[in-house]
């Protein structure tokens, strides 16, 4: 993967800039890794809420539907083996959003 130019970030003075560092060595971390991790992190931070919101949601609502419609409390094998997929997939979701191993 080809490393794209980014751009210089302009501290204040140089206690922001000393803070920063001291951040990411206390994380193991270069001083540009670290900024480059933050800036994804807010980036990513809606659409992590977003998803975090929906399975809660799920997990409120779950038992509910389970109660009236017992028959998809049980569902098929091949439906199961596709939500396992799904659940996997989720959960191995990078910090950047994008899935590892296999394309999504």
């Amino acid at each position: 993967m080809a490393a794209t130019k980014g751009m210089n970030v302009p501290f204040k003075d140089d206690d922001e800039l000393d803070q920063v560092r001291r951040a990411a060595a206390a994380a193991n971390l270069s001083t540009r890794e670290y900024i480059r991790r933050a800036a994804l992190s807010q980036a990513n931070a809606v659409p992590t809420a977003f998803l975090e919101a929906a399975m809660e949601a799920h997990e409120y609502v779950k038992d509910a539907f389970a109660e009236i419609l017992p028959e998809d409390g049980r569902p098929d094998p091949a439906y199961r083996a596709a939500d396992a997929e799904a659940g996997r997939r989720l959960a191995d979701l990078d910090s950047d959003g994008r899935t590892r191993g296999s394309a999504a």
